[in-house]
């Protein structure tokens, strides 16, 4: 019972660390700036504590030009680690109707996935092992998708996380 109860104050510890010192959401939708060509929406976000998960931030964008839409968010916490669980296999596909794929991009990880028939897909860009930047696009192809996401500072949101980990 002892080593049970040892486990869970563990487990407790850790997961308030995971998130601990994260920036407030204000802080994050500061950094979610213009993407030239695109009408940005205002950026809304929360943050929050839990004593079994610790700090979470999320900030959430949305861009559009014409028929395009990027829907951007920065998460963090257990929520962040959940959008990257999809990559972490390191598998790959690439078919007639879909791709899946990981590439590094300025040494950040980046998830893609892409359905060719909707023209639609999500692009995540690990920030740090706690935070996530997860683009969602609709009307266009993943590499106009992907041009558009690097007119984001990731270098920037990340350093927002740095003292987190």
């Amino acid at each position: 019972m002892k080593r049970i109860k040892q486990w869970i104050v563990s487990a407790l510890i850790g997961a308030t660390l995971l998130g601990a010192g994260v920036p407030d959401y204000k802080v994050v939708c500061d950094a979610l700036g213009n993407i030239e060509g695109y009408q940005a929406e205002k950026c809304e976000g929360t943050k929050m504590s839990n004593p079994m998960m610790g700090e979470m931030v999320s900030a959430n964008r949305s861009y559009r030009a014409g028929e395009k839409h990027l829907n951007v968010s920065v998460v963090s916490g257990m929520q962040a680690m959940g959008m990257w669980a999809p990559f972490m296999s390191g598998t790959q596909v690439e078919n007639d109707e879909a791709l899946m794929k990981i590439e590094q991009i300025n040494g950040f990880n980046v998830g893609i996935t892409y359905d060719k028939k909707e023209h639609s897909g999500g692009i995540v860009v690990q920030l740090a092992s706690n935070a996530m930047l997860a683009f969602e696009f609709e009307n266009m192809d993943w590499k106009e998708a992907l041009e558009a996401a690097k007119e984001l500072d990731w270098q920037a949101l990340k350093s927002l996380f740095e003292r987190s980990e």
